[in-house]
C-alpha cells in the first residue's frame, strides 16, 4: 500500500528559484493526493544549515534535482545531490532538466535515473512550459504511488534504483538469474561468430553495385549485431566455384529485390497516405499512379531462379538438414511471395510465362486474387530476414528466437506464408520429435565452435557461476550497506535458499562454466518418457528429469506426479546450484545417464521405460500453458516453492517487458502467497506508466545492461571472497557443517 502524505525535497540553484516556485505550484495543483509536503533549503536557518539539510533529506520520500548550468556550478547543490544519492535505495530521485546544460558530462551518475519529459529541458519542451510542468507533476505523482506505507514490511519497491540492489542480493546469497529470450545476444555469445560473419559479409558487399544496396545490407546486419560492422571492413569479391558462389549470387538478388521493395513500399505509402493500424497486416496498394511495380516483379522472379540454382549446387543436392540453410524452402518461399504479390500480373503478362511454368502456384497454397496488387510490411521485413538468414545460418552463434523461427520455417516441410511469424506459430509446422532433432543438430554445430576452454575470466557466464557458488562467511553476519548479510535465522546453502538459475534459451554456456570450475550442480529439464506395458503399444508422457552433474556421478530422477514434491527434497539434500531449462535443452544428452530413478512416477507402475526424448516448449500456447500450470506437462511440483523461498531475489535478464508473455511470467512468479522477497528487472522500460504497471507486482527496476550486471556480480563476489579469507586468516579455516 502506498504511503499517504509524502514529502518532496527540491534541490535547485538560487538563480533557478522561478523554476522551483513553478514546481511547487504544479505539485499543489497536479501532484499526489493529499498535497505533498515540500522542503527546500531556503527555509533553513544560517548556522545550522548542514544539520537541518540532512534532516530534510532524511525526511524526504522523493528528491527532485532541477538541473541547469547554475546547478552544476553550485557546490551546495552538489552536496545536496550527494546526500540524496546516499539514500537512493530508500527514496526516489527525479532529476529534471530545466535549462539546456551539459549535465551528462558533469553529473554522469544521474544518467541511470529516469527523467520526465524524456530528458528534454523545460525551456525547450515542444508543448510549452505550462504543459512541461504539468507532465513533471504527473511523473512525480506516479512515483509517489510507489512510496511504501510506513511500517509495511512488504517492500513496495521504488521506481528507480542502482547497482546496489544486485550487489546486495549476490552478497546475501539469494541472487537468482532468469535468462530471457534476448539474453542470448551478449557479446560473449556473439564474438566467436564475428570472423565467419564478417567474411561472408565481405563477400556479399564485394558483389554489390550501388551504395544504396550496401546501406540496405548494413542496416539489416546492424539491427541484429551492431558490432559486426567496423569502419575497416573491406568488401571482397568472392570467386569460388562451389555452392557458396551460388549463395552469394542469391544474396545479391535478394538485396536488389529488398531495395526495390523498400522503394516501392515508400512510394505507395506516400501516394496512399494511410495510417498504421496493425503491423502484421499493414499493406499498401502498389498499382497507384507513379508506382512502377515491374522492376520488383522482375527482381523477385530472378531471385527465385537463383534459389533454384542454389538448390541444385554441388554439395547441396540433396541438402543435408544438418546445414540448416533450407535451400529448397527458400526457393519455395520466394515463389510463394512472388505469387502472393503479383498474382494477376503473373497470369496475364507474356514475359512471365516461362517463370510461371517453372514455378507453378502450388496446390493448397492460399493466394487470394485481389483487384489490385499489394505489398505488406511483413513481406518487406521477410526479405530482410532472408538476407540475414543466408548470412548467419551455420556460423557459431546461438540464434535469437526470431532467427530460430525463420530457420524452422524455411527448413520445415509444410511451409507457412512468406511473412514474419513468431517462433511459436512456426513450431506448430513440424512434429515435435522432428523439430527437437533439427534444433538440437543446429545448436550442436553452433555450440561446438562457439566456446572453448579459454572462456573469459570476467565474462557473463562466469559471473553467474560465481553468484551461484560463492562461499559466504558463516561465522558472522556483517552489515552490508546497512543490511545484514544473513538474517538471524541463518541462510545456509541448500537449507533455506537454494542457488537457482532459470534459462529459457537453448544454450548450455552456464553449465559449461560450472563444469570448467569443477562445481557440482543439477539440471532440470522437460522431457517425454516413452514406456511400454506388456501387450500394449508404446505410450509417451511429459515429465521433468533432474540430472545431478558431478565429476564422478550423473544420476537422473524423474519428478513424476508425486504429491511429495520430490524436487524440493532432492535439491535440499544435494545443496548444489540448480539450472532449470524452462523451454527444454536439446544439447543435453539423454543417453548414458545411468539407472533412472522412477519412484515418483506412478504412471510407470508395471511399465518399462524404452527411451527419454527431448521436449521443446516453443509455441505461445505451450509457453502459457506452462505458466498457468495446466495439463500434465505444467511446471514441476516444487519449482514454485523454490522460486518463492523467503529471501530469494529473482533477477530477470533479457526479457522484453513490452511482450505480454513476459508480463504474464512476471505475474506468475510474484502472485499468491508464495512469492520471492524481491523481483528485479534489468534494463527497465523507459515508459514511466509501464514501470508503474509492473511495479504493482513488486518489481524493482535495475537500470543496468546485462554486461554491467556481470561486472557488479564479479565485484560483489570479490568482496565476499576477501571477507572470507580475512576471517580464515583471523580464526582459521571455516569447516562446512555436515
Amino acid at each position: 500500500m502506498a504511503k499517504q502524505g509524502i514529502t518532496v525535497f527540491i534541490s535547485y540553484a538560487s538563480n533557478d528559484a522561478l523554476y522551483k516556485d513553478a514546481l511547487i505550484r504544479v505539485l499543489q495543483r497536479d501532484g499526489p493526493e493529499p498535497t505533498p509536503r515540500v522542503l527546500t533549503d531556503d527555509r533553513l536557518h544560517a548556522g545550522e544549515w548542514s544539520r537541518q539539510l540532512h534532516d530534510y533529506i532524511r525526511q524526504a520520500d522523493i528528491g527532485v534535482l532541477l538541473l541547469s548550468d547554475d546547478f552544476i556550478d553550485s557546490g551546495p547543490c552538489k552536496d545536496e545531490m550527494q546526500a540524496l544519492m546516499s539514500r537512493s535505495s530508500a527514496i526516489t530521485i527525479v532529476p529534471v532538466v530545466v535549462k539546456k546544460c551539459a549535465w551528462k558530462g558533469a553529473l554522469p551518475q544521474l544518467d541511470t535515473f529516469e527523467m520526465p519529459l524524456r530528458r528534454v529541458p523545460v525551456t525547450e519542451y515542444q508543448g510549452g512550459p505550462e504543459e512541461a510542468w504539468q507532465r513533471i507533476g504527473e511523473f512525480i505523482a506516479l512515483a509517489a504511488t510507489l512510496v511504501p506505507e510506513e511500517g509495511n514490511d512488504s517492500p513496495l519497491l521504488e521506481l528507480l534504483t542502482d547497482r546496489n540492489a544486485v550487489d546486495l542480493a549476490v552478497r546475501r546469497g539469494v541472487f537468482s538469474p532468469i535468462l530471457g529470450p534476448s539474453s542470448h545476444s551478449i557479446r560473449e555469445n556473439q564474438e566467436p561468430a564475428f570472423p565467419d560473419l564478417r567474411l561472408r559479409l565481405q563477400w556479399l558487399l564485394g558483389s554489390l553495385d550501388t551504395r544504396l544496396e550496401v546501406s540496405y545490407v548494413q542496416s539489416i546486419v546492424e539491427s541484429k549485431i551492431p558490432s559486426v560492422i567496423t569502419p575497416g571492413l573491406r568488401a571482397l569479391r568472392y570467386l569460388d566455384g562451389n555452392w557458396r558462389k551460388s549463395l552469394v549470387d542469391l544474396q545479391v538478388g535478394l538485396v536488389r529485390a529488398g531495395v526495390e521493395a523498400a522503394r516501392l513500399f515508400g512510394c505507395a505509402m506516400a501516394a496512399e497516405a494511410k495510417g498504421f493500424t496493425d503491423l502484421e497486416s499493414f499493406a499498401v496498394d502498389i498499382e497507384q499512379p507513379g508506382c512502377d511495380r515491374t522492376p520488383l516483379r522482375t527482381l523477385l522472379m530472378d531471385a527465385t531462379r537463383l534459389a533454384a540454382v542454389l538448390e541444385t549446387s554441388p554439395g547441396l543436392s540433396p541438402e543435408p538438414r544438418e546445414l540448416g540453410l533450407g535451400a529448397s524452402g527458400i526457393k519455395q518461399q520466394l515463389a510463394r511471395l512472388t505469387w502472393a504479390i503479383f498474382f494477376l500480373d503473373l497470369l496475364r503478362e507474356p514475359d512471365a510465362s516461362d517463370w510461371r511454368a517453372g514455378f507453378p502456384m502450388e496446390e493448397g497454397v492460399h493466394v487470394v486474387p485481389a483487384d489490385k496488387p499489394t505489398l505488406s510490411l511483413s513481406q518487406l521485413e521477410w526479405l530482410g530476414d532472408l538476407v540475414w538468414h543466408t548470412l548467419r545460418f551455420d556460423i557459431p552463434m546461438y540464434p535469437s528466437p526470431d532467427d530460430l523461427a525463420f530457420q524452422l520455417a524455411v527448413c520445415a516441410l509444410d511451409l507457412p506464408p512468406p511473412r514474419r511469424k513468431p517462433v511459436g506459430a512456426v513450431a506448430l509446422l513440424a512434429r515435435e520429435e522432428d523439430r527437437a532433432e533439427l534444433i538440437g543438430t543446429w545448436l550442436a554445430g553452433y555450440s561446438g565452435r562457439s566456446q572453448d576452454s579459454s572462456a573469459p575470466r570476467n565474462g557473463f557466464y562466469y559471473a553467474l557461476c560465481r553468484a551461484l557458488t560463492v562461499k559466504r562467511p558463516d561465522r558472522a553476519a556483517p552489515a552490508v550497506d546497512g543490511a545484514p548479510l544473513s538474517s538471524s535465522k541463518k541462510i545456509e546453502l541448500g537449507a533455506t535458499v537454494n542457488p537457482l538459475a532459470i534459462n529459457t534459451n537453448f544454450d548450455i554456456e552456464l553449465e559449461r562454466e560450472l563444469r570448467r570450475r569443477r562445481c557440482e550442480f543439477c539440471v532440470l529439464l522437460p522431457i517425454y518418457v516413452e514406456f511400454v506395458r506388456s501387450g500394449k503399444p508404446p505410450r509417451r508422457r511429459p515429465d521433468w528429469v533432474l540430472i545431478t552433474e558431478a565429476p564422478e556421478k550423473r544420476a537422473p530422477l524423474l519428478l513424476g506426479d508425486s504429491e511429495r514434491k520430490p524436487l524440493l527434497s532432492a535439491v535440499r539434500e544435494l545443496a548444489v546450484p540448480i539450472i532449470v531449462k524452462l523451454n527444454g535443452s536439446p544439447l543435453h544428452s539423454l543417453e548414458g545417464l545411468g539407472e533412472l530413478r522412477t519412484e515418483h512416477a506412478s504412471y510407470l507402475r508395471n511399465a518399462t521405460v524404452s527411451r527419454l526424448m527431448h521436449r521443446i516448449v516453443l509455441s505461445d500456447y505451450d509457453f502459457l500453458r506452462e505458466l498457468v500450470g495446466g495439463g500434465g506437462d505444467s511446471l514441476p511440483a516444487g519449482l514454485r516453492d523454490l522460486l518463492g523461498q523467503e529471501g530469494r531475489t529473482l533477477c530477470f535478464l533479457g526479457y522484453p517487458v513490452t511482450d505480454s508473455n513476459s508480463r504474464l511470467r512476471l505475474y506468475e512468479h510474484v502472485r499468491g502467497e508464495q512469492r520471492p522477497s524481491e523481483v528485479m528487472l534489468v534494463e527497465s522500460p523507459a515508459d514511466a506508466l509501464q514501470q508503474a504497471f509492473l511495479a504493482s507486482v513488486r518489481v524493482r527496476f535495475v537500470k543496468l545492461g546485462i554486461d554491467e550486471v556481470a561486472k557488479v556480480i564479479h565485484a560483489a563476489c570479490d568482496r565476499m571472497s576477501n571477507l572470507r579469507r580475512s576471517e580464515e586468516a583471523a580464526n582459521g579455516p571455516i569447516v562446512k557443517k555436515a
